[in-house]
């Protein structure tokens, strides 16, 4: 962690580039291994009809699997970034979650690599028995694929990696919204999307799409530019509703000015002290 605010902007000038390119590469790469996963059993419906046509895709397969196992790194190096950032800021944030996004991004890719031996193993087996049609085949796919060890590894393999990933997005997106390095709006997107990554594939979208515009907040290139906690290099949390700058006085503590009073003064007149006593002298003198 850097000593001074110095050396944070310093750190984070020179890892800025590397991160932006992490982001946009993680963002191609996952889609270009979902192209190719999809090229591979394109058009099956069936779990059946999957395992029949992945004898002849499995380098595709493979290659799709290594491609987004790249992609999926790159994106936590990208998003790594903007935890370090937040972290160099707050002194409350736990060293425990650090390792949670390269983590998780490592053991999805490995899951996805083992998901295509396994069917491949799998797809062997199916093809040398019947039936491998109609609804028997299908009942048969389903079992081969349940009593697979290495399927039900790499599943789990996957679902512990998608869950350590959704934590390091959530951790990431909280204390970068605190320390104001993130707006509001995108600090609660991100730990929205990081629920949903759980849940439901449109979330693995979401998160590529999110992680795109982060790093770009963080380069500057977002347009509206990026919070002021980036350029100070210290942590500058957003204002809670109703609550004034630090350096800006209440309006209660203000002296009091001539112009905040409306209406003219008038002075009233008054009988000041010895006048009487004047007069009374003056009379004295005339009756002499």
């Amino acid at each position: 962690m850097a000593d001074t605010a110095t050396e944070t902007l310093e750190i984070e000038e020179r890892r800025r580039t590397p991160a932006l390119v992490a982001a946009v590469g993680g963002f191609i790469f996952i889609f270009a291994g979902q192209a190719l996963q999809a090229s591979g059993a394109d058009g099956a419906d069936s779990d059946a009809e999957q395992l029949t046509e992945r004898t002849d895709a499995f380098n595709n397969l493979l290659a799709g699997s290594i491609v987004m196992l790249i992609g999926f790194v790159g994106l936590a190096f990208a998003l790594n970034y903007v935890y370090q950032a937040a972290a160099r800021r707050s002194s409350t944030m736990r060293g425990t979650f650090a390792p949670m996004l390269p983590l998780g991004a490592i053991l999805i890719g490995i899951s996805g690599i083992l998901l295509v031996f396994a069917f491949d193993q799998i797809a062997e087996d199916f093809l040398a028995g019947t039936p491998i049609t109609g609804d028997a085949g299908e009942d048969r796919a389903e079992d081969l694929i349940t009593d697979s060890n290495l399927y039900e590894a790499a599943s789990f393999i996957g679902i512990a990696g998608l869950f350590a990933f959704a934590v390091g997005i959530f951790y990431t997106a909280l204390n970068a919204m605190r320390t104001g390095l993130l707006t509001r709006f995108i600090g609660t997107l991100g730990m929205a999307l990081s629920v949903i990554v759980l849940i439901s594939q449109i979330g693995i979208i979401g998160i590529l799409m999110w992680t795109v515009v982060v790093v770009l907040i963080a380069a500057g290139r977002w347009p509206g530019g990026r919070p002021p906690a980036w350029e100070a290099g210290v942590a500058i949390p957003w204002l809670k509703p109703g609550e004034q700058p630090a350096d800006v006085p209440d309006r209660e503590e203000e002296p009091a000015r001539p112009e905040d009073f409306e209406g003219t003064a008038t002075e009233v007149e008054s009988e000041r002290p010895g006048r009487r006593d004047n007069k009374r002298k003056r009379k004295r003198k005339q009756r002499g």
